[in-house]
């Protein structure tokens, strides 16, 4: 059971999964995503099934260093007490879409990086220092990506920045372990989410892919470990797959 969860990127397809499998062994919820809307919907959802469920929603981006720390002033004053995180915000393509790493422009690299690593950074940050000052021994995960490992084509930025993600979630691990802290990585084969309608014939939708129910299951069973030991970089994969390069 936990007191309070944080999901970020709490509307896309692996949160939502996130927010839905957490939400019957968790006290209360805050939830971050960019879309309002969608955010919305899933407080509505969430407590239409659950009505003695506290969620509190905070709608920005997770590479805003300034509303992060305003949403951690309001989780700190909350009554919950945050005990665990999970960061599965992400972005896959920039605002052109299915670009050549050729063809990408320094601006469309870097809106990659700045969501998907920078923003791991920063909510990394936020919730390792909260942790830290309420003595809190609490859990963390961050989302890489088989892409890190094993990259598609065009997925230059993406698989870069997951890579990145990866190798954050190690360090920092090996820098709170003092505190009683925990930092892993879950990072997924493809995923059956809305993110691979960003884009389009030339990466069709692989045949076999995770459901964001399974990916939402493990991602809990993570901060559940027994708190004497910890997975470093999970991955996982449906049970067809592409094969590795060699």
């Amino acid at each position: 059971m936990f007191d309070a969860l944080l999901i970020t990127g709490a509307a896309g397809g692996i949160g939502h999964a996130i927010a839905f499998a957490a939400a019957p062994c968790a006290q209360a919820l805050f939830l971050i995503d960019i879309d309002t809307d969608r955010l919305c919907a899933l407080r509505h959802d969430l407590l239409k099934h659950h009505p003695d469920l506290f969620v509190a929603t905070f709608s920005g981006s997770v590479a805003d260093e300034l509303f992060i720390d305003e949403a951690f002033i309001s989780i700190k004053d909350s009554t919950h007490s945050l005990s665990a995180a999970i960061h599965a915000a992400s972005i896959l393509r920039g605002s052109s879409g299915l670009v050549s790493g050729l063809d990408l422009t320094v601006p469309e690299w870097q809106t990659i990086i700045d969501i998907n690593l920078t923003g791991s950074f920063i909510v990394s940050r936020a919730v390792l220092r909260h942790f830290i000052a309420n003595k809190c021994s609490g859990d963390l995960l961050l989302f890489g990506s088989e892409n890190a490992f094993n990259p598609y084509p065009y997925d230059a930025p993406y698989a870069a920045s997951k890579a990145g993600v990866v190798a954050l979630a190690e360090s920092l691990n090996e820098e709170v372990m003092r505190y009683g802290i925990r930092v892993q990585s879950l990072s997924p084969s493809a995923v059956d989410t809305p993110l691979w309608d960003q884009n389009n014939s030339v990466l069709p939708r692989p045949s076999t892919m995770l459901s964001p129910s399974y990916v939402a299951d493990i991602a809990l069973s993570l901060l559940t470990l027994p708190r004497d030991g910890f997975v470093r970089n999970l991955q996982i994969f449906p049970t067809k797959t592409r094969k590795r390069k060699r």
